[in-house]
């Protein structure tokens, strides 16, 4: 109702209704309605929140998922302890075993456990590299590690990423987070954001929009980026937007 669509890929705000969308010319609900699509209007963050409540996924569970899912949790706890005797007899554990286990030792219905609080105390500076591949439990062992560092000068919290390289979604990486670090911090830890533009992998002929070694019709690129990309970052939708960059190195002959 809020939102309008002029095509499939693009959706923005109304600025207005009508009889067509049950709101008759004079009506109390039209005046109301205009009243909070102006106030929307005026939030940048709106149209991106409005189109996250509309691609949540119904809550409805129909007769056949629920049968799917009864016969199927108590095969996967199953699965998962045979799993467990068949780690112990071979003395080995793979990567989800051991961020469950961490999980398990720092995390304790969403509070930090005194492992954690112990182990938070004793480190100094923590340094996460290609943040923008970060899942959600990843995130939450960083907060509960960092938890009650806020105004502690003596300790240091640097994270390095670039949302456009997120690529493991298939992995619960959520870029998502990226922009909720950048906005809130992590576990109370107030972030100071900087950004790089510069570029040291590519020379100045592959960003302008056309260059000496590309005919005039291709495009470079950045321009290519530009379109593949969405104008502004939508979180509900891990979407980041693009970023221009700027070449260090000359371009060959210059």
């Amino acid at each position: 109702m809020v939102l309008t669509a002029a095509n499939s890929s693009k959706r923005a705000l109304r600025r207005k209704v009508d009889k067509n969308q049950g709101f008759p010319p004079k009506s109390a609900g039209k005046a109301a309605m205009l009243e909070l699509l102006a106030a929307l209007a005026e939030r940048p963050d709106a149209e991106d929140a409005l189109l996250g409540v509309a691609a949540t996924p119904s809550t409805r569970l129909y007769p056949d998922d629920v049968a799917a899912l009864d016969a199927l949790a108590p095969l996967l706890q199953f699965a998962a302890a045979q799993l467990g005797v068949e780690f112990a007899a071979r003395g080995i554990v793979d990567y989800p075993a051991v961020s469950a286990a961490a999980r398990q030792a720092l995390v304790e219905d969403g509070y930090p456990t005194e492992l954690a609080l112990h182990q938070g105390a004793r480190l100094r500076h923590v340094l996460v590299d290609e943040f923008q591949d970060t899942s959600i439990e990843q995130f939450e062992l960083l907060e509960n590690l960092v938890r009650g560092w806020d105004g502690d000068t003596q300790k240091s919290l640097f994270l390095v990423g670039d949302p456009m390289q997120s690529i493991y979604q298939f992995r619960e990486a959520d870029v998502s987070l990226f922009g909720r670090a950048q906005q809130q911090g992590v576990g109370g830890v107030q972030l100071e954001f900087l950004a790089l533009a510069r570029n040291f992998r590519s020379d100045a002929s592959v960003r302008p929009a056309t260059s000496a070694l590309m005919p005039a019709s291709l495009p470079g690129a950045m321009a290519v980026f530009r379109a593949c990309f969405p104008r502004r970052a939508i979180r509900a939708r891990g979407a980041c937007r693009s970023r221009p960059a700027l070449p260090r190195v000359a371009a060959p002959g210059v």
